[in-house]
């Protein structure tokens, strides 16, 4: 019996102890898996994607912040000029600068392009308005040698002077010609000079056969041109230049006799040098002298008829 119970004390100490061992095991088991987790983790965390230091990045990124430069510059081209609102400065308007006188033919082919009518709507035109004006600004030398017979001849130089001393009404029906080419040369300059000034019926043309035309190289007239410049314009004069007899004979309607010998003794009494004068004698030779004697003096309008023969109407006498 005493032994019975000194067994069973003892196991009881023998399982007191297993007991107590059993415990610290099982703490050092947890503490153990306690550590091999934190372990795991921290394992776990190196090999796992982190960010970078501070400077580098990884491919994904890298290609995010292509795409977002390529946004970047695709709109700073499209607001290309277009100032930041927050460092824009207005630029200075500038100042304008004052009208320069414009002078020479190139300035105005620049600029606009002002009506440009054909030759026979320029004839109409001229015939249609009492005060219209013709002008062939080309040099005098031009002139003389070919013109329109109503023509005046202004150099595109003496233009605006011209219009400024004759011309008060801005819209007096001026036409331009210079016999240059469909592009106008400096009649077309003239036009646009003109409009500059203000007028506003300004046009320019290049003459053809609906014209009559006078100078060196278009001196000589049959009698049917002679009559059909004498009933369509004011003005002409039929200069007969034979003697008083043979005017007395027989001579044209309204003509005027100043014989060959006088004319430029009695030039003062043509003080038109623009004035349309047809000569005319007997045979050709002494209105041909008349025609270089007019010439000579400055009358850019001349024509030869030659033969008072030549006029197609009667001849008048006494």
């Amino acid at each position: 019996m005493g032994d019975e119970k000194a067994m069973q004390s003892r196991q009881r100490r023998l399982m007191g102890s297993t007991g107590n061992k059993s415990a610290a095991r099982w703490k050092r088991v947890l503490l153990v898996s306690a550590v091999l987790s934190v372990s795991a983790a921290v394992l776990l965390g190196c090999a796992a994607p982190s960010r970078p230091a501070s400077g580098v990045e990884t491919p994904e990124e890298a290609k995010k912040a292509s795409a977002a430069d390529a946004s970047d510059k695709t709109g700073q081209a499209s607001n290309a000029g277009t100032p930041n609102a927050d460092t824009f400065e207005e630029t200075p308007q500038e100042t304008p600068q004052e009208t320069k006188q414009i002078s020479t033919m190139e300035d105005y082919n620049s600029r606009f392009d002002p009506s440009h009518i054909d030759s026979r709507e320029a004839r109409e035109m001229y015939i249609s308005n009492e005060n219209a004006v013709v002008l062939d600004v080309r040099s005098e030398a031009s002139y003389i040698e070919n013109h329109v017979s109503v023509a005046v001849n202004v150099p595109f130089e003496q233009v605006k002077d011209f219009a400024e001393s004759n011309l008060p009404d801005k819209d007096t029906v001026i036409i331009c010609y210079c016999f240059c080419d469909d592009k106008g040369g400096s009649a077309l300059s003239a036009c646009r000079l003109l409009s500059d000034m203000g007028y506003t019926r300004a046009f320019y043309t290049e003459p053809g056969d609906e014209w009559t035309y006078a100078g060196t190289a278009n001196s000589s007239i049959t009698g049917a041109q002679a009559k059909e410049i004498y009933d369509s314009q004011n003005g002409v004069i039929l200069l007969d230049v034979r003697n008083p007899d043979e005017y007395e004979a027989e001579h044209i309607e309204g003509s005027v006799l100043i014989p060959v010998t006088e004319l430029e003794a009695r030039l003062s009494e043509l003080p038109d040098k623009h004035a349309v004068i047809i000569v005319y004698c007997r045979g050709g030779v002494r209105s041909s002298n008349a025609f270089k004697i007019l010439s000579d003096n400055g009358y850019v309008n001349v024509y030869d008829m030659q033969k008072v023969s030549n006029w197609p109407e009667p001849l008048a006498t006494g």
